[in-house]
């Protein structure tokens, strides 16, 4: 595999996780839930990134793959981003939330590596630059028609396009 294919991952992956950040704090408050709950969820993923950067990361791709190890987590995603709509209540959320915090904080590395390893020496500067324009990318455009969705269509049906954006 090339550079570019695993840069056009890193942007196929960072566009659906940044279209749910968009309708995700909107579906939280249209669920009437507070700021703080709403607070506490964000945290929690948060923290569950921290967590999983630090204990589980390594070991599945040193087992799997960088590449398996990516579709696994962009599966996981897509299960759990189908699953959002449905969730009417702060534990079901809390709980789909660390389980995508933990989720993409799984691919991300695995995608790094997969870049690092198909650049030339020569190139590791430009190749990692390269990953983090297309993530930006995504992360920029993702919340824009996000939220352009949301404000057209409503957040359940913006969060089923968000996880039919992984397929």
């Amino acid at each position: 595999m090339a550079v570019g294919p695993a840069l056009v991952i890193a942007f196929a992956i960072a566009f659906p996780i940044g279209f749910l950040e968009t309708p995700l704090p909107l579906h939280i408050e249209d669920l009437g839930m507070t700021t703080s709950l709403s607070g506490i969820i964000f945290f929690a993923g948060t923290f569950a990134i921290i967590i999983a950067q630090v204990i589980f990361v390594e070991r599945p791709m040193k087992r799997f793959g960088e590449l398996v190890d990516i579709v696994i987590g962009m599966v996981a995603v897509v299960i759990f981003d189908m699953i959002i709509p449905f969730s009417n209540g702060f534990w079901t959320i809390l709980v789909i939330n660390l389980v995508l915090s933990v989720t993409t904080s799984q691919i991300r590395p695995a995608n790094i590596t997969l870049v690092s390893k198909h650049a030339p020496a020569e190139e590791q500067g430009l190749s990692q630059s390269a990953y983090n324009f297309y993530t930006s990318i995504g992360r920029i455009i993702g919340p824009i028609l996000g939220g352009i969705l949301y404000g057209a269509i409503g957040a359940k049906i913006t969060l089923f396009i968000a996880a039919g954006s992984l397929y």
